[in-house]
Parts: structure tokens; C-alpha cells; sequence
């Protein structure tokens, strides 16, 4: 994106903030710009009202399992309009164009809505309406950082919940459920993770990058704080979970802290992605830096196996052994 400086814009960082900001718009529900961003933007929308919805459906049960009286709330409804009155607002805010539906995970578009929050015209507009338009940028930014895969898994769990609810079941009653769980679809076997796990070993890293944690990301909102963003990944992938037994054939959960790092979006593409030799590299610096919380959790497996299980090719996994091999100390983050 070219960014052109003008004297009429504040320098903040990766973009220009405008110094003179009207007021935030009011859009009524029935105006020509509201319904053109709501057809636009139609599949992210509906995408963040279900999953507003079954969240807000489940916090009413709770309620009403505690004999607290709590009806349907209109939570989902109202930060689906609000978000399409703040992208209606926010290229008046930024020296940007009008965000698109593929923008809604973009870091920098995240980056600027939680920086909306900090305008004081955003402010008196939130005040005005009783905090509805941060919350639901509070909202919108812990849906829209989650993967395709991660928002159908925590939709999943929570319909789980929602549904042993209702049959008057309390999660306090069942027995300890499994950290792992299998759903066979029609072509393959995949294993649901347990978000909590996630959110843990974000908040025991301190939301920094396990890699390196020199490395900075974008801020965005954690309940009421504001934290580098960084995401999970599992060290031993959940889909060889099948590999890890006891002897009396009980599963090791591989979804589990002890198996999960705190990297920032670029160390978790190029773990997946980068050439073999970084990602031989990153590999054998995360097995090194875990290797004792693997232990605790009855992970055995040695570095070799991990390499193998990401697929890096016999010769890179020969000069990485070696290295190990001959100064563990010498592997280090290559960026």
C-alpha cells in the first residue's frame, strides 16, 4: 500500500491518521449506505452474528442454571449494526480506502479499529451509545484473529456446551473431559482444540513471541488490556495424536500447554511455510526451549521424530543434528 505524507495527517506508526476527524456518522438500518456494506460484507457478517449468538445463547443458560433470570440478549444483533456503522466511519479516520470483506483479518485493519477506540469523536460516540461500538470492536477482534479452523472449533464447543445445557447436563457432572477429541469427517480424521489451552499459553508467555521475543506485532484488545497479538501454535501437531499412547492405550493429549508456543504471525507461517533449513532451524529451537514441558506432559519424542513428522529432508536433518549434537547452544533464532 503507498501511503502519500500530507501536512494534514499525523504520522503513527504503519499508517497516517488524520488530524481533523468529524464526527462519527450515524447510520440508520434502513439507509442506502447501511445496506450497501451489509450485502457487501453479508458472509463476515452473518459469520460474527452466529458466533455472537451461540456465545450470548450460552452465557442465558448459565444464567438460568444459576436461577439467575436472564432472557435472550440483543447483544449479536447490535454489534452487527455497529460494525457496519464503524466500516461506514473509518476511512474518515485513516488515509486508507474503505475496508473490504477479504480486510477483516488483515493486522493493519485490526490495528486501526482498536486504535478507533482512542479518537476522542469515537469516544463521545461510544458514550452516546453506551459503549455498544467498543465492545463491538472488542468483539469483532477476538473473532476476526481466530483461523477459519479455530472459529469453527470454538462454534463446535460451544454448541457442545450449549446442548449439554439444555439436556440439563452441568459440565461439573461429567466426567473430565478429554483435552482431545475426534470427529471423522469424509475424509479424514481431525481433532478439535480446546481454546482455553490456547489462551493460556498466550497469557504464560506474556503474549510475546517464544521464538523471539524481540518480535513485535500489531496491539489488539485481550479482555480489557491491549496486547501484542501472537498466536498458538502446537509443537508435536494434534493430527499425529493417534502416535501418542500409554500402554494401556490411553491417548497423550497433544493439546495440552506443555505441547503449545506463543509465536508471532510471521514465526507461525514460516514454521509452516519457510524453506527447510529455517524451519529446520525454528523446529530444533522450540524442541530445545519445550523439551522439559514435553517431558512433564509424557511427550517423549525425540528431535529427529519431530523433524520427521514436519517433513524436513534427511540432509537438513543431519546438519541440525549435528549441531545439536556438538553445541546445543549454537541454535539459536536466525531473525
Amino acid at each position: 500500500m503507498n501511503i502519500i505524507f500530507h501536512k494534514e495527517f499525523l504520522n503513527e506508526g504503519d499508517l497516517m491518521i488524520k488530524k481533523n476527524m468529524s464526527d462519527f456518522e450515524w447510520l440508520n438500518v434502513h439507509s442506502k449506505e447501511y445496506l450497501d456494506i451489509s450485502q457487501e460484507w453479508q458472509p463476515i457478517l452473518h459469520k460474527f452474528y452466529s458466533y455472537e449468538k451461540l456465545k450470548s445463547e450460552l452465557g442465558s443458560l448459565k444464567s438460568q442454571k444459576k436461577k439467575k433470570s436472564k432472557g435472550k440478549s440483543g447483544k449479536p444483533g447490535s454489534y452487527r449494526n455497529y460494525l457496519v456503522r464503524i466500516l461506514f466511519n473509518y476511512p474518515k479516520y485513516f488515509d486508507v480506502p474503505a475496508p473490504m470483506p477479504d480486510d477483516y483479518r488483515n493486522y493493519f485493519f485490526i490495528n486501526n479499529l482498536n486504535k478507533l477506540t482512542s479518537f476522542p469523536n469515537f469516544k463521545k460516540f461510544n458514550n452516546d451509545n453506551h459503549s455498544f461500538p467498543s465492545a463491538t470492536i472488542h468483539a469483532f477482534t477476538k473473532f476476526a484473529i481466530l483461523s477459519d479452523e479455530e472459529q469453527k472449533q470454538a462454534i463446535d464447543t460451544t454448541q457442545k456446551e450449549i446442548d449439554q445445557l439444555q439436556e440439563g447436563i452441568t459440565l461439573n457432572n461429567l466426567s473430565p473431559k478429554p483435552k482431545v477429541s475426534l470427529q471423522q469427517n469424509r475424509s479424514s480424521k481431525s481433532h478439535t482444540r480446546d481454546p482455553s489451552v490456547r489462551e493460556a499459553c498466550l497469557t504464560n508467555a506474556g503474549h510475546k513471541c517464544e521464538y523471539n521475543n524481540k518480535h513485535t506485532s500489531f496491539p489488539y484488545l485481550h479482555d480489557t488490556d491491549i496486547v501484542q497479538y501472537t498466536e498458538g501454535h502446537h509443537l508435536i501437531p494434534v493430527s499425529v495424536q493417534d502416535q501418542f499412547e500409554y500402554e494401556n492405550g490411553k491417548k497423550i493429549p497433544l493439546d495440552t500447554i506443555h505441547n503449545m508456543v506463543s509465536l508471532c504471525a510471521t514465526c507461525h507461517r514460516a514454521v509452516h511455510h519457510a524453506i527447510y533449513d529455517v524451519r529446520g532451524q525454528m523446529l530444533a529451537y522450540l524442541y530445545l526451549k519445550k523439551e522439559k514441558d514435553l517431558k512433564k506432559a509424557h511427550l517423549n519424542i525425540h528431535l529427529q521424530d519431530l523433524l520427521n513428522i514436519y517433513n524436513i529432508p534427511q540432509e537438513v536433518q543431519d546438519k541440525i543434528l549435528s549441531q545439536v549434537q556438538h553445541d546445543c547452544s549454537s541454535i539459536k533464532p536466525i531473525f
